[in-house]
C-alpha cells in the first residue's frame, strides 16, 4: 500500500520549512483543553465511523509537535475541531488497474490563549493507490493538517502584506512563495486571494499552483472562483477533487451550477459522487452565504460535535 498526498502540505516538509523560516520564532506547544471531532454525511455513509476518528486523533495529538492536552478552562487552552468530510474508497475498474481511497479532513484551531484571539485552519485531502483502510488516510491527513496550523503558529511575526508581496515578486525564491502561500492560507488572509488566484494559474511552477489551491480552500473567498474553475478544466481526477473542495468553501450560486454540472456527467464517477455531496452540502447550508473567513476565526460547537476525550 502506497499512501500519496495530493494538494496538501507533507508534514515531513512543513516541519523542514519550520527549521528554516526567517522571520519565524519558537513557540511553545499549544494548550489544548478540548477537541471536537465530527464526520459529514458523505464521510458517514462511506463508513468512517465518528469513534475510530476520535481514536486517531487522541493517539496523533499525543504524539505532535506543538500540541500538548491538558486540563483547563476557556481562555487558558485551545479549543481543536477535527471535521471529516468526505472519504471514498474506489475499487479497480476499467479506468483505475488498482483500488483508491481518498480523506479530505479541516482542522480549526480556535481560542488559541495569549495570541490576541489568533485561529487556525488545516486543510487537507490524503490520498492512497491500493487498498488502505480509513484510518490511515484520516491520519495522514489529519497530521498534514496539524503541520499547517503549527507553521502558522511559528511564523506569526511575519506581516500578511509581506507575504502577499513575496507570491508574485519574481525576486522572491520559490521557497519564499511556496511558505508564503502555505502561512496565508492557514491564516485565512482574505486580502491574499486575488495574489493567490494568480498564482494557482501559474503553468511554471506546478507546486506553488497546488498549494495555492489548498489555500483557497481555506479562506473560501469567492473572488478565486473564476481561477479555481478555470484552473481545473485541465487537471486529473484527484486535483479536479480538491478544486470541488474549494468550491463548495466558497458556497456561491456560480459555484453550484458548476457543481451541478459536474454532479449530472462528469465522465469520473468518483468526480460525479464528490460533485453531487458537495452541492447537496450547499444546499443543506441554505442561502446564508459562502463561508468567508478573516485573518482569524472562532467557531462554536455544533450539538453534533463529540468532544474527544
Amino acid at each position: 500500500m502506497r499512501v500519496t498526498r495530493v494538494l496538501t502540505l507533507a508534514t515531513i516538509g512543513t516541519l523542514a520549512l519550520l527549521a528554516g523560516c526567517e522571520g519565524c520564532v519558537a513557540r511553545e506547544a499549544l494548550p489544548v483543553r478540548k477537541v471536537l471531532v465530527d464526520v459529514d454525511p458523505p464521510a458517514a455513509a462511506a463508513g468512517v465511523d465518528r469513534e475510530l476518528v476520535r481514536g486517531v486523533v487522541n493517539e496523533v495529538l499525543g504524539r505532535a509537535r506543538g500540541f500538548r492536552m491538558v486540563e483547563a478552562e476557556r481562555g487558558e487552552a485551545a479549543l481543536v475541531r477535527v471535521r471529516v468530510e468526505a472519504y471514498r474508497s474506489e475499487e479497480p475498474n476499467a479506468t483505475e488497474a488498482r483500488a483508491r481511497g481518498t480523506a479530505t479532513l479541516t482542522v480549526e484551531v480556535t481560542d488559541v490563549p495569549g495570541e490576541s484571539g489568533a485561529g487556525y485552519r488545516g486543510h487537507s485531502v490524503a490520498n492512497a493507490s491500493g487498498r488502505v483502510e480509513p484510518r490511515a488516510l484520516i491520519e495522514q491527513a489529519l497530521r498534514d493538517a496539524l503541520a499547517q496550523v503549527q507553521m502558522t503558529r511559528t511564523a506569526a511575526d511575519l506581516d500578511s502584506a509581506q507575504l502577499v508581496s513575496w507570491i508574485g515578486d519574481p525576486q522572491a525564491s520559490a521557497e519564499q512563495r511556496h511558505r508564503a502561500v502555505r502561512i496565508l492560507g492557514s491564516r485565512r488572509e482574505r486580502s491574499a486571494t486575488e495574489a493567490l488566484a494568480r498564482a494557482l494559474l501559474d503553468r511554471e511552477d506546478i507546486e506553488l499552483s497546488q498549494l495555492a489551491l489548498v489555500a483557497i480552500t481555506n479562506i473560501g473567498d469567492p473572488g478565486a472562483l473564476d481561477a479555481v474553475i478555470e484552473f481545473s478544466e485541465r487537471q486529473p481526477g484527484p486535483v479536479r477533487k480538491q478544486c470541488i473542495e474549494a468550491v463548495r468553501a466558497m458556497g456561491t450560486p456560480r459555484g453550484q451550477a458548476w457543481l451541478f454540472v459536474l454532479a449530472s456527467g462528469h465522465p469520473d464517477d468518483d468526480v460525479q459522487a464528490l460533485a453531487a455531496a458537495a452541492l447537496a452540502a450547499l444546499e443543506k447550508r441554505g442561502p446564508s452565504g459562502p463561508a468567508v473567513a478573516d485573518n482569524a476565526t472562532s467557531s462554536a460547537a455544533s450539538p453534533k460535535d463529540t468532544a474527544a476525550p
